[in-house]
């Protein structure tokens, strides 16, 4: 089973990978993280909470149920952040912003424009994610 998700549109791409727990019986996940906005591009290696996953894949079946809102997922140290708004009638803007090191301020931000065909295989792919890599019953998953 393959556990990552990608959104992509016109040459620009964010995917997170996720590699495995770091520890067995943790709930932080080492995840590689891949974006390509225009010529510029880069990889990096962050650690995410499985809850992160299972928040925003909720927040994106919401989405797909009534293409109005938003879906974000993001990390509390600003490695990730990628912002999806639905317009309600099956259009989505997604708004990325990346940084292997936010503490020296250094990011790569840019936006694609979607549709809601990519909305259920975005879905698809956060459930794989979360089945492969299960949120402890112990941790609080976000609002």
């Amino acid at each position: 089973m393959e556990t990552y998700f990608e959104i992509s549109e016109s040459g620009n791409k964010v995917r997170v990978d996720v590699i495995e727990f770091i520890k067995p019986g943790n709930f932080w996940l080492r995840s590689k993280v891949t974006v390509k906005a225009g010529v510029f591009s880069g990889e990096y290696f962050v650690d995410f909470e499985a809850s992160f996953f299972e928040s925003f894949k909720e927040k994106v079946s919401d989405l797909y149920d009534n293409f109005l809102g938003g879906a974000m997922f993001y990390d509390e140290e600003n490695h990730l952040e990628i912002r999806i708004y639905g317009n309600g009638r099956g259009k989505f803007e997604v708004d990325v912003k990346a940084s292997d090191n936010p503490y020296n301020g250094g990011y790569l931000s840019f936006k694609m424009n979607i549709d809601q065909t990519y909305i259920m295989p975005l879905v698809k792919s956060l459930n794989h994610i979360t089945k492969a890599f299960p949120v402890s019953t112990k941790i609080n998953k976000r609002n």
